[in-house]
């Protein structure tokens, strides 16, 4: 955080999003002033569906099993809608979750190979 209490990174713009993409969107913030205390964080898309799928993950102060309740509703809503959002080109947008899962893949392979996961 800056001095001015906002981040020192742009936050993406989710104005076009309707529907379960918005609810999508909030919960994800939600979870991400937890791990990260902003709103959005360049990479919070990988670190939530990581700690949405391992339950002994852990991003910041936030471990998965303490948030059980907003990344299951994560997940669900993830899973109805057959999307996730990313954020690109200062826009969070929704990706098809077979896209997803192969974008995710390989960021966590660069993570494990401790290369950089900077999105």
């Amino acid at each position: 955080m800056t001095t001015t209490g906002r981040p020192p990174w742009p936050q993406p713009v989710a104005t076009a999003l309707r529907g379960s993409a918005a609810v999508l969107h909030e919960t994800l913030a939600d979870i991400c002033r937890t791990a990260a205390g902003a709103r959005w964080h360049p990479g919070a898309e990988y670190e939530i569906w990581r700690l949405a799928h391992d339950r002994d993950a852990a991003w910041g102060p936030a471990r998965a099993a303490d948030l059980q309740p907003p990344l299951l509703l994560a997940r669900t809503l993830a899973t109805q809608a057959g999307h996730w959002l990313t954020a690109e080109d200062g826009h969070l947008i929704p990706i098809p979750l077979p896209r997803w899962c192969s974008r995710y893949r390989s960021w966590e392979n660069a993570r494990r190979l401790g290369r950089s996961t900077t999105p």
